[in-house]
């Protein structure tokens, strides 16, 4: 996908209609079972010990992460080109595969460990305890919220 993004700024529009029509989704899902089994198999290598619903989750993530959606939003969204979109992308991905990859091998180990966004109690979390996903939804949340009743 990191190779793709940065050509979607080329042809925004089509990228948009691909992406935010019925036409456009009915010409994307010919290929999305394929897609998805593609990543299924490519993940396999460091999801394979997981848990059923851990796989799931990961290959959601990974789903969300090589779409054309997250070229739009992030676009849209953030001003930003496909290149610094295929970077941070890129970065979110290693990150992800890095801690697939470690928990992974810990549960072939007999040794299962929890995902990243399920440990609560140690020096990171308490010290990030305002800036984790679950406030910032919240806040996101309020904020639509508040926008709604403007």
């Amino acid at each position: 996908m990191a190779i793709n993004v940065p050509t979607w700024d080329e042809r925004p529009e089509l990228v948009r209609v691909m992406t935010l029509t019925r036409v456009g989704n009915a010409v994307r899902s010919v290929r999305r079972r394929r897609r998805l089994e593609n990543l299924h198999t490519a993940l396999e290598e460091i999801t394979g010990h997981l848990a059923e619903a851990e796989r799931r989750q990961a290959e959601g993530v990974f789903g969300c992460l090589i779409n054309m959606l997250a070229w739009v939003t992030m676009n849209d969204e953030n001003g930003m080109s496909g290149e610094e979109i295929a970077a941070a992308l890129q970065g979110a991905m290693t990150t992800l595969i890095a801690d697939l990859r470690g928990r992974n091998e810990a549960a072939r180990n007999g040794n299962p460990q929890p995902p990243l966004w399920e440990i609560k109690d140690d020096a990171m979390s308490r010290e990030n305890a305002r800036l984790d996903a679950g406030s910032i939804i919240q806040q996101l949340t309020a904020d639509q919220a508040i926008a709604a009743h403007a």
